[in-house]
């Protein structure tokens, strides 16, 4: 699957709010998209993320490039690079496993 499918589906699925949790569960957050940005809402503090269009693009190479090497393509350590490893990973995960 390229990025333009996932981002179709990124921009589907976050047309409007949607609530998801960190997957050992210990943090919610409220994830949407508005044109080419993602926005993260984090319920603990109120605070939002942006997590751009080209980031995620970046961040997808480096989850297909993982999963090809056999490892789990969804964890928030493959995407150091950003402090939204976290909210990247979960949203990939929710939009390719639907979890």
């Amino acid at each position: 699957m390229g990025f333009e499918d996932v981002w179709s589906l990124i921009s589907a699925l976050f047309s409007k709010p949607v609530e998801l949790s960190s997957p050992a569960g210990r943090s919610r957050f409220t994830v949407w998209v508005d044109g080419d940005v993602v926005f993260v809402k984090l319920e603990s503090t109120g605070s939002v993320r942006v997590i751009t269009r080209k980031v995620l693009e970046k961040c997808w190479k480096i989850a297909v490039d993982m999963a090809g090497k056999g490892e789990d393509p969804f964890q928030p350590a493959w995407f150091y690079r950003t402090t939204n490893g976290t909210y990247i990973a979960r949203i990939f995960r929710y939009v390719i496993e639907g979890l």
